[in-house]
């Protein structure tokens, strides 16, 4: 687990598979990251993440980026998020493979 320095608050913890994901992103694609983070702190029933649960990985969810960029994460108790992977959908094929916290 990993605090990472992408300028998000403090509530927002990493998996180190979602740091490597992270950073080989385009500075574009960063950026659409930090916005959704942000919503789903706000409003995790913001339309446009389209969020819903991942069958394969229970305690899991995944939302939209973008039309190619998925995020996969988990809802702590304290109301913030740990971030598992980013990526396309093929993160969400090998979601299962994951171990949550």
């Amino acid at each position: 687990m990993h605090q990472i320095a992408i300028d998000l608050p403090g509530q927002v913890r990493a998996h180190r598979l979602f740091v490597k994901s992270w950073q080989r992103l385009p500075a574009r694609d960063q950026q659409a990251v930090r916005i959704a983070v942000l919503r789903l702190l706000e409003c995790p029933a913001y339309p446009s993440l389209h969020v819903h649960s991942i069958a394969r990985l229970p305690g899991a969810f995944e939302c939209y980026v973008s039309r190619d960029l998925r995020l996969l994460y988990c809802r702590e108790q304290d109301g913030g998020l740990y971030l598992l992977n980013v990526g396309c959908h093929r993160c969400i094929e090998r979601a299962h493979l994951l171990r949550l916290p």
